[in-house]
């Protein structure tokens, strides 16, 4: 598609995109209808099956909008890189498709950015979740860190210990991220199984101001795609694969970080916490509904696929992990 001419705005908004026909018209609608105008809207599809496409088309003539699309799907790691590539503002914020922004979004992220000089500024989000008697999407709770602005810690001790408390969730939307900050510490989504986890990892590691403001404007949609996966035990088994994946994965991504390679408490207990959370996740999701000896049986026969040396006694020690854990997984 052809460029258009751009002056530079304060904020890139960037939107990726796939087969999100129900709800990406109110995300468009809701970046545009921000009181906050200085900014420019990026759009990524990455093949969507669906109208998807075509009703990011249909802004094209906005002077806000830049459309891009794959003919090849990419996956969300390369999308979400790719807008951050083709942002130009001072600012980047992430909007997840199925989701919508209150019209104050952007205007008190950038006065807080601005007025700390922050690498990182984040707010609450509210959860919405299907009414079936009104038939739309309901507010169902809501969430932020703080009642009142504050800084994060320095300590990067402390600023784990937060994360792994959930006081800081991994998640690239309800947050402004400076550009410049983002591009010269090298962070990127990288292209394995929780790929947020890791980006959200690297952001604490390597910023200098974060901080948080009280606010709750943006929309989480709790779609069925996002509240479970599905239980099954292919499913169950994939995501073990994927799990044990990402664990190699970041125990080399830790290893290049100088501030805690050769700290072997604070290691140990940033690889324990992250086998927690990546178990939590879609793997949880995966075997909710499933009977213990069911997810065993597909448990072992992935170690002796990916670890045949050590597949009887890793086997042995998740079994007694998950006999231990397993109710609580499973709600």
């Amino acid at each position: 598609m052809k460029e258009k001419s751009y002056t530079v705005p304060a904020i890139s908004v960037v939107v990726p995109v796939y087969n999100s026909e129900q709800f990406i018209k109110d995300c468009i609608d809701s970046i545009l209808g921000q009181t906050f105008q200085d900014f420019e809207l990026i759009l990524i599809d990455d093949a969507s099956t669906d109208s998807t496409w075509e009703i990011c088309t249909q802004y094209s003539n906005n002077p806000h909008v830049r459309l891009y699309s794959h003919e090849m799907n990419r996956g969300s790691s390369v999308t979400k890189n790719e807008g951050r590539d083709y942002a130009i503002g001072k600012y980047i914020a992430y909007v997840d498709c199925d989701d919508f922004i209150l019209p104050e979004y952007l205007e008190k992220l950038y006065f807080a950015a601005e007025k700390h000089k922050a690498d990182v500024v984040r707010m609450g989000h509210i959860f919405f979740a299907w009414c079936e008697e009104q038939k739309i999407y309901a507010p169902a709770g809501k969430w932020v860190t703080f009642d009142h602005e504050a800084q994060l810690s320095f300590d990067i001790a402390s600023r784990m210990e937060a994360f792994w408390k959930r006081a800081v969730p991994p998640m690239q939307w309800e947050t402004l991220f400076l550009r410049d900050f983002l591009i010269s510490s090298g962070i990127k989504f990288e292209d394995t199984f929780c790929d947020d986890i890791l980006f959200h990892f690297a952001v604490l590691y390597y910023s200098k101001v974060y901080i948080f403001i009280p606010d709750m404007l943006y929309g989480f949609r709790l779609t069925p795609h996002s509240i479970s996966r599905g239980a099954d035990l292919e499913k169950s088994g994939n995501n073990l694969t994927s799990l044990i994946n990402v664990m190699r994965y970041a125990k080399t991504y830790i290893q290049k970080m100088d501030k805690i390679k050769d700290d072997a408490v604070l290691l140990n207990k940033i690889y324990y916490n992250f086998f927690r959370i990546f178990l939590e996740g879609s793997y949880r999701a995966s075997i909710n509904g499933l009977r213990y000896d069911e997810v065993c049986s597909v448990n072992y026969e992935v170690f002796k696929k990916m670890m045949p040396n050590d597949a009887e006694f890793v086997s042995f020690l998740f079994e007694d992990f998950l006999q231990h854990h397993y109710d609580s997984l499973r709600n």
